[in-house]
């Protein structure tokens, strides 16, 4: 049986296996396109991201941030909302920031910048942040954090913690509202970063869990 000092080391490298084989889960979702597939990212369904809004969403498989990224051609002049898969969606709270990178096409017409939106488990309380258009073409990383300082209530009635605790990640590609032709932009590894609280506790759990079992013995 081990005792003293060396029990300690055992601990502690035990804790850091944990971490390490845990990393993925850890770090949070991350969508990076490289693997021939849209991530299960897809236009919206819900009704109030179809209407008026529409246009294509294609996977390209160079030209990134870098290798493949997500592009959207807006063909209504309203934008295309795209929804993100089931790793992105639900409780957020585990979360800080939400982070990607963008590329705007250059065209003199654009007005708006990506912006992403959280949709409210009632499908009708959306909050938005608008954050800034960046310059065209070239990739931008954008960060925006979780706290609700910057978001904005665009319809329905639920609080921004609400909709954070079980929300649908959307973002509205429509970086132009006046003009036509077609104009596109991409985006590209989409993560959320998780709260380092949530590591400080995974390892202060598994500390406590070996530490009962020695004093148990």
């Amino acid at each position: 049986m081990f005792t003293g000092r060396t029990f300690y080391v055992c601990v502690f490298a035990t804790i850091i296996t944990l971490v390490l084989a845990n990393a993925h889960v850890l770090a949070g979702p991350l969508s990076d396109f490289d693997d021939g597939t849209l991530q299960g990212w897809q236009p919206a369904t819900t009704a109030a991201f179809t209407i008026p809004f529409g246009g294509l969403l294609d996977l390209q498989l160079a030209g990134g941030n870098p290798g493949g990224f997500m592009m959207a051609t807006d063909t209504s002049g309203g934008g295309l909302w795209v929804q993100a898969p089931p790793a992105f969606n639900g409780n957020l709270n585990l979360y800080t920031d939400l982070q990607w990178d963008e590329y705007i096409f250059p065209n003199s017409g654009i007005t708006k910048p990506t912006r992403p939106a959280l949709l409210g488990k009632d499908d009708a309380t959306v909050w938005v942040n608008m954050g800034p258009l960046n310059p065209t073409g070239a990739w931008h990383t954008r960060s925006v954090s979780l706290d609700g300082a910057d978001w904005t209530l665009l319809t329905g009635t639920m609080s921004f913690e609400d909709v954070r605790a079980d929300a649908t990640l959307l973002f509205g590609m429509d970086v132009s509202v006046t003009t036509m032709p077609t104009l596109e932009c991409g985006l590209d590894n989409i993560t959320l970063l998780p709260e380092p609280a949530s590591l400080v506790l995974f390892v202060c759990g598994t500390a406590t869990v070996l530490l009962r079992r020695k004093h148990a013995r």
